[in-house]
C-alpha cells in the first residue's frame, strides 16, 4: 500500500476503519462490527487491520487506571456525567472509603442492583448513583485528581463544577410527581447533595438541601420507633442509620454556627 493512498476498506469506511484497526491490534479479542457491513467486507477489514502499522501513543502513568474502549459498548444515561467504567470506580471508592461514615445504602442490595444496571429503568436509583459520585469527589479531592488523570478522564476541571453538574442532572430527573412518593433513597439523594455542597463551600445550596432532607426524614418518620414495625429488617436498619446521620449533622452544624443567618 503506498503512503497516503487509502485502501478499499478505508474508502468504504472513512471514519471508522482506522479506529477499528487500532483497537483490533491492541486487543485481538474485540469483534469487528458486522451488522452494517456488506458481505465480504469483514475479511477485508481484518486483512486491512493486519497490514496497518501500530499507532504510536504515549503510555499512561503506571498509577493511572486503565479503561479500554470496546467497540460497540452500550451507552448509559449516566454517561452524561462520566464513562461507565469510571462511574463504577467512583462507586467502588464510596463503598470502600466512605460507606463506614456515610452508610446510606445496603451494600449487598446496592451491588446487586448495580450489576443488574437498575439505573437504566429506575430514575431514582440512577439519581442515587449520581449523588454518590458527587459526595465522593467532594470529600476526597485526591480521588478527583486521579479520576481526571485516568484514561476515562473526567471532563470537569474542578470538584465544584462536577458537583454542580450532578445537581443539574438530578434536578432534570425530578418530575412533577417526584415528592408524591417518597422513600429512603430520595432522602439519601438530598442528604448526599447537601454534604457535597457543604464540602465545596456552597452555603445556600447546602441549606436548601439540608431542609429538604429534614422534611423527607420527617415524612419517613425516622424519629418514630413505632414506624419501623412494618418495615423489613434492611429498610429498618437503613432508616435508623439515616436518623443518626441527620442527628449528627444537626449537632455538628450547631457547634459551628452554620445556621446563623447572614447579617
Amino acid at each position: 500500500m503506498s503512503k497516503g493512498v487509502p485502501s478499499d476498506v478505508e474508502r468504504q469506511y472513512p471514519s471508522t476503519s482506522l479506529d477499528i484497526s487500532a483497537n483490533y491490534l491492541e486487543d485481538p479479542n474485540i469483534d469487528l462490527p458486522t451488522t452494517s457491513a456488506p458481505q465480504g467486507s469483514q475479511s477485508q477489514l481484518q486483512s486491512a487491520a493486519v497490514r496497518l502499522p501500530m499507532l504510536s501513543s504515549p503510555q499512561p502513568a503506571l498509577n493511572s487506571m486503565q479503561f479500554p474502549t470496546i467497540v460497540g459498548a452500550p451507552s448509559y444515561a449516566t454517561d452524561q456525567l462520566c464513562q461507565r467504567s469510571l462511574l463504577r470506580l467512583i462507586l467502588n471508592d464510596y463503598l470502600f472509603f466512605l460507606y463506614p461514615v456515610i452508610p446510606v445504602v445496603h451494600r449487598p442490595t446496592f451491588r446487586r442492583d448495580l450489576e443488574a444496571e437498575r439505573d437504566i429503568h429506575d430514575t431514582t436509583f440512577r439519581g442515587l448513583l449520581i449523588a454518590l459520585s458527587a459526595v465522593v469527589v467532594a470529600i476526597m479531592p485526591r480521588k478527583f485528581r486521579e479520576y481526571r488523570d485516568s484514561d476515562a478522564a473526567l471532563r470537569f476541571q474542578t470538584r465544584t463544577e462536577m458537583i454542580m453538574s450532578c445537581y443539574e442532572i438530578l434536578m432534570s430527573l425530578r418530575g412533577s410527581q417526584y415528592f408524591e412518593r417518597i422513600n429512603h433513597t430520595k432522602w439519601a439523594i438530598s442528604y448526599l447533595l447537601g454534604i457535597s455542597f457543604f464540602q465545596v463551600g456552597q452555603q445556600n445550596l447546602t441549606r436548601m438541601l439540608e431542609v429538604e432532607s429534614m422534611q423527607l426524614a420527617r415524612l419517613l418518620e425516622l424519629h418514630q420507633i413505632f414506624a419501623y414495625q412494618t418495615l423489613s429488617c434492611t429498610e429498618a436498619q437503613l432508616r435508623k442509620k439515616a436518623f443518626w446521620l441527620m442527628f449528627y449533622g444537626h449537632v455538628y452544624g450547631n457547634s459551628l454556627s452554620l445556621r446563623t443567618q447572614p447579617s
